[in-house]
């Protein structure tokens, strides 16, 4: 195939011309030379251009203006189903499409944690020890169930991050949340919390619910080459194949992965404007 990027890229642009060459390697040329490209050109090379800006404001904007310019954007109606679909496996659209009764769900919290590093913004994961039960080995977001204690959601999400991952939540301050995500297996209607913290704080895991704290950079979420698909056994052992995130060497599907979807539409939305 004939290479379809033109011209030199230098810098922090050339990582972006690459992953658009490597994601349009498969297109279909259509006659000597000349490849139809239509929308998916278009999407790859928009994709280009958005992923050079991000490198940008992350490297170069203040970590409190990054957090100023999000704030105002998590103001705006969340994209939710919009950017939930492309993360839902095929298996379970047409459960997902119907709808869910919520009537016995369980009401729980998780907090997405942004904090600066040397070159990125990163958010802290979980891995859950492997056990019996619904959400054996999974990778998450710091969280839980509502506990009667707790007054509200943000108050779970924030109990809960510092039980599993030492987060101190006087150390927190939350800008915004994500859209409700329903979790079929476990019954959890989970409410997605945002908050940042001005420094990298000192994680410590909980021994007995993590096995594994994972930071990942928000510049690699945005990476299309990290979108990919697995083949899973879910808790009632049915097999499927399912899209997923794969950051730090880990594999991200599921309720998670519809969460991250729409914060990543969430930052692409704030680089457009």
């Amino acid at each position: 195939m004939q290479e379809v990027v033109k011209g030199e890229v230098k810098g922090e642009d050339r990582e972006a011309q690459e992953i658009s060459v490597q994601t349009i390697s498969g297109l279909v040329c259509n006659g000597p030379g000349a490849c139809v490209l239509g929308l998916f050109f278009l999407k790859n090379t928009l994709w280009i251009k958005q992923y050079s800006i991000f490198k940008h404001l992350v490297m170069n904007v203040p970590f409190d203006s990054f957090i100023s310019q999000l704030t105002e954007q998590l103001k705006q109606p969340l994209p939710g189903k919009e950017a939930h679909l492309p993360m839902i496996a095929p298996a379970r659209l047409a459960t997902y499409e119907r709808g869910y009764n919520l009537e016995e769900a369980r009401h729980s919290s998780v907090l997405l944690l942004l904090y600066p590093s040397a070159a990125s913004v990163l958010i802290p994961f979980i891995q859950r020890p492997v056990y019996d039960g619904t959400h054996s080995g999974q990778i998450s977001l710091p969280g839980g169930k509502m506990e009667p204690e707790d007054r509200s959601p943000e108050e779970t999400a924030l109990r809960e991050a510092n039980e599993e991952i030492g987060i101190y939540p006087a150390d927190v301050k939350l800008i915004g949340k994500l859209s409700q995500v329903y979790i079929p297996p476990s019954k959890f209607l989970v409410n997605v919390m945002i908050g940042y913290q001005l420094q990298a704080p000192q994680l410590k895991r909980d021994e007995k619910e993590v096995d594994e704290i994972i930071q990942v950079s928000i510049d690699d979420l945005l990476k299309e080459t990290n979108v990919t698909s697995i083949a899973v056994t879910n808790s009632q052992g049915l097999q499927f194949d399912a899209p997923c995130f794969f950051l730090e060497n880990k594999v991200i599907w599921g309720a998670t992965a519809m969460m991250l979807n729409e914060f990543k539409w969430i930052l692409r939305e704030m680089m457009n404007n």
